[in-house]
């Protein structure tokens, strides 16, 4: 027994021996000349092998490769196009034998990655890609050329490659980094501290994967760190992404208030035969808004991508502050590294590129319980987006809104070289006192609306959306009230200084009404109507006027006639000021409205109304004074009533 463990021992003597003499003896200095050969012939490039390569023959069979360098065409300012200080792998031999490639840990230590598009436009990858493109063609051409032997018959015994069961232990990138310049514009990007850990792989099965890195760009400095749980389909068709998980961390001058914290969960697929990547289960954590919901995206000349986005609350003042703060900041960093350049305060206004949505297809469905605009509050808002060929839209509108209902739509066209848009909506039973004072801080008027709106204009800016708005408005407003006058006042204290008398006073200044009509034109700024209409018990106003949406300006001429009793309106007599119709002018600003009555009109119809019995008593009087006839009729005859005219 023992000369036998004795003889064992001495043959693995002698094989360990025999594999250092045969490692000893492989010139590994040819083999880099051989691969450095190839790698030239394939690519066009210098592949550089300045470190060790060393073989491993026992327990398993691998390779550690040192230091490597492919480098770049000529013509480009950094000196290589990938690089690293390390790459190792291992194999194990027996399972060969059971069909079965069963790899080690594979490691690329230090890799880096020279993106670059130099000052000509040229792009170092796509020149690599394009001369392997080009040897392949020719290698192609050459073996088409030569003369092909039949192929020997398949064994019946033998199996095709793809019987094989392939595994990895793991795959480990480690101190990754990837630059990318562009020599053109001075711009450039850095992706370092890449590190990349798959652990376990083997087809079909779950492949725990973590990824980590850090981003540098112009105003903006990021770490991601990413896990998730990877499985390649047996055909490679298919990559999934199970329960992923991404902490996004933002710092910089490009970053809404200066850093900010996003993180992505979701479930993604993607398909390679179809180029298609389906997102589920998505969480989305960003600028203090939550969104849920799921998408795709089908990779294509023009990338075309569906939704479905759901959230609670949609805070757009919050969302246009932040990226508005973050783009002045931006901007101002950029403008301050040109003195040439003026300074972003004192920029005018102007519209937004709109390019961009010609490169993309998208369309999905948007809803959130609340959305804040301004100070604007609607509730249980649904809607269908949709971008492509240059345009944008949101469809099917629907929305609370202050006790009444919000539909219609709008489209917005960048195709040309000033964006454009239209706007679509109907309300319907909106209280508008608190929508007014929301939107512009205006309670003047109360009451339910109904509207219809049909708007188009162009630009985007404040400015031009107001001097370029046009289209229609119908507005219909029931059982409200004017606040801030009250008109049946105002006609009672007019009267009342006419007799000399002293006006009642009134607790409220408000005009009740039952309806309030108007149909408005808008056009270079200035909204129109001539047939405003208000109904109230007491009251009958109509008239026409116009208002600047610039200047925000107000200039109406109504006619307010008594009809009825002015007691509810808090007067006293109940018939004393029927029959009257006062002109009431209205001007000012929409903060602060003026109103005033045509104090000469009410004088008219005020000597309009006693002029006749003045007269009778005047005729009266020349009957009882005067004894001539003649004297009479003359004096009759007089224009007396162009004095109540």
């Amino acid at each position: 027994m023992k000369k036998l463990l004795y003889a064992g021992v001495a043959l693995l003597i002698l094989a360990i021996i025999g594999l250092v003499l045969i490692t000893s003896m492989i010139d590994t200095d040819k083999i880099k000349a051989l691969v450095a050969e190839q790698v030239k012939a394939k690519t066009g490039t210098e592949l550089v092998i300045s470190g060790d390569l060393s073989w491993q023959f026992f327990p398993r069979l691998g390779f550690t490769l040192g230091k490597t360098e492919l480098r770049n065409p000529s013509g480009y300012s950094q000196a290589n196009l990938v690089e690293f200080t390390s790459a190792s792998m291992d194999l194990a031999v027996k399972p060969l034998f059971d069909r079965k490639v069963e790899i080690g840990q594979v490691t690329l230590s230090g890799l880096t990655l020279n993106l670059i598009t130099n000052s000509a436009g040229k792009n170092n990858l796509d020149e690599l890609t394009q001369t392997m493109a080009k040897q392949g063609a020719t290698a192609q051409a050459n073996t088409e050329n030569v003369p092909s032997e039949p192929s020997p018959e398949p064994s019946p015994k033998s199996k095709p490659a793809s019987d094989y069961v392939i595994s990895i232990a793991g795959i480990s990138i480690e101190n990754g980094q990837v630059e990318i310049t562009d020599e053109q514009t001075g711009k450039q990007q850095k992706v370092s501290n890449i590190n990349v850990s798959l652990d376990g792989l083997a087809l079909a099965n779950a492949i725990p994967t973590r990824l980590s890195a850090d981003f540098i760009a112009e105003g903006l400095v990021a770490r991601a760190n990413t896990e998730f749980a990877l499985t390649l389909s047996q055909d490679f068709n298919t990559f999934s992404l199970d329960r992923l998980s991404a902490r996004f961390e933002l710092a910089g001058d490009a970053v809404p208030n200066g850093d900010q914290v996003v993180q992505l969960a979701a479930d993604v697929v993607y398909q390679v035969s179809s180029k298609k990547a389906q997102i589920k289960q998505i969480e989305l954590d960003a600028l203090a808004h939550r969104i849920t919901g799921e998408a795709s995206f089908l990779q294509a000349k023009v990338p075309s991508i569906r939704f479905n986005f759901a959230t609670e609350k949609l805070d757009l003042n919050k969302l246009q502050g932040q990226l508005g703060q973050a783009q002045q900041a931006s901007a101002a960093k950029s403008t301050s590294d040109d003195s040439e350049s003026t300074s972003v305060s004192s920029a005018p206004e102007s519209s937004t590129d709109l390019s961009g949505l010609a490169a993309v297809d998208v369309k999905g469905e948007l809803s959130a319980a609340q959305v804040t605009l301004d100070q604007v509050l609607i509730e249980h808002v649904k809607m269908t987006a949709n971008i492509g060929n240059g345009k944008a839209s949101l469809t099917d509108i629907q929305a609370q809104l202050y006790q009444g209902k919000l539909t219609g739509q709008l489209s917005l066209n960048g195709q040309g070289k000033q964006p454009s848009f239209r706007i679509k909506q109907t309300l319907t039973g909106v209280q508008v006192r608190p929508l007014l004072t929301a939107m512009a801080q205006l309670d003047k008027l109360s009451g339910s609306m109904n509207a219809q709106l049909d708007l188009t204009g162009r630009g985007l800016t404040d400015a031009e959306i107001r001097q370029s708005l046009a289209g229609t408005a119908g507005l219909k407003f029931s059982d409200g009230a004017l606040h801030g006058i009250n008109i049946a006042q105002m006609v009672r204290q007019a009267k009342a200084q006419l007799k000399g008398q002293s006006p009642d006073k009134v607790v409220e200044k408000k005009t009740d009404f039952t309806a309030l009509t108007g149909s408005f034109q808008v056009a270079n700024g200035v909204a129109k109507t001539q047939d405003l209409d208000m109904d109230s018990p007491a009251l009958r106003i109509s008239g026409k006027g116009q208002t600047s949406l610039i200047k925000e300006t107000l200039d109406f001429s109504l006619n307010v006639a008594v009809v009825g009793s002015l007691k509810g309106q808090g007067g006293k007599s109940e018939d004393e000021l029927k029959g009257f119709n006062v002109p009431l002018k209205i001007a000012g600003t929409w903060q602060q409205p003026n109103f005033a009555l045509d104090m000469e009109a009410l004088l008219k119809q005020e000597m309009q109304q006693h002029g006749q019995k003045l007269k009778e008593k005047i005729d009266k009087q020349i009957d009882d004074k005067i004894k001539d006839e003649g004297t009479k009729e003359l004096l009759k005859k007089l224009p007396l009533d162009g004095l109540f005219n």
